[in-house]
């Protein structure tokens, strides 16, 4: 999993250190009225922390108490955080991913790598284009793996990195459908592992960030590269498609079949 330091200023220390009221369990912060210009690196470095500002709680709201991490931060001004990538899929994304698929009707087993808290799978099952049991899941985060597995019972979900995953049961994916970590191009990285392990005349459909299309690096000149040999197709998606998961990031879908 990747890390990013972030360094912050002393008006953010301060801030922190003694003007943010916390809630017990430590899911919920309330700042002050601040300056426009501090209160956005305020949010900046609550961003880094997993928060999400709740209109409804008039607060930033997070799914792990950041508070040990804070204080690092308040200690040395430096934040080492996390960047597994996670970006919930909008329902529109997935709805156009599995259009430009037009996966048909059969006995298919799905596979969803990097499956976060489960959006995807709410969508597979709520259209029944699929049931629990032919459907695949692999995600890193164990919070969001148990997740998945609470609320959708009998779907297969393995916990671990989808890069490590060695297919042991030699269970053929007839479609695979995806939303990849983008940093360091581990997005193109995360599609060609997944492409093979596709099955003959299977298809597969993923996001992927604007990145890998004209980045001029190793890594990207080689997706490319793979992308021409089989075959690929790909179209932009609009821009703000992940902003309601809290992400302006340019993305393209692709779509391949083998």
């Amino acid at each position: 999993m990747l890390q990013k330091t972030m360094r912050f200023d002393d008006d953010v220390i301060v801030v922190l250190r003694n003007q943010v009221s916390w809630s017990t369990d430590g899911l919920r912060a309330e700042m002050p009225q601040l300056n426009p210009k501090t209160y956005q690196k305020v949010k900046k470095a609550f961003e880094a922390l997993g928060g999400k500002w709740s209109r409804k709680e008039n607060a930033t709201v997070f799914d792990e108490d950041p508070r040990p991490q804070i204080e690092g931060l308040v200690t040395k001004g430096v934040l080492s955080v996390a960047r597994d990538g996670f970006f919930r899929t909008p329902w529109k994304v997935t709805d156009r991913i599995l259009s430009l698929m037009a996966v048909g009707i059969g006995d298919y087993n799905w596979l969803e790598p990097s499956c976060g808290d489960g959006a995807i799978v709410d969508y597979l099952l709520k259209i029944n284009i699929t049931v629990p049991e032919r459907l695949y899941c692999i995600e890193q985060n164990p919070k969001r793996c148990q997740i998945v597995r609470e609320s959708y019972p009998g779907v297969r979900v393995a916990c671990g990195d989808f890069m490590k995953y060695k297919n042991s049961l030699h269970i053929p994916f007839h479609r695979i459908i995806m939303n990849p970590p983008f940093e360091n191009g581990q997005d193109g990285e995360h599609v060609r592992r997944a492409y093979s392990l596709l099955s003959g005349d299977g298809k597969m459909g993923a996001v992927l960030g604007e990145g890998v299309f004209f980045r001029d690096d190793q890594k990207s000149d080689t997706f490319r590269k793979w992308m021409k040999a089989v075959g690929a197709y790909n179209e932009p998606l609009p821009e703000g498609s992940f902003r309601e998961s809290g992400t302006n990031v340019n993305t393209r879908l692709l779509i391949v079949e083998k």
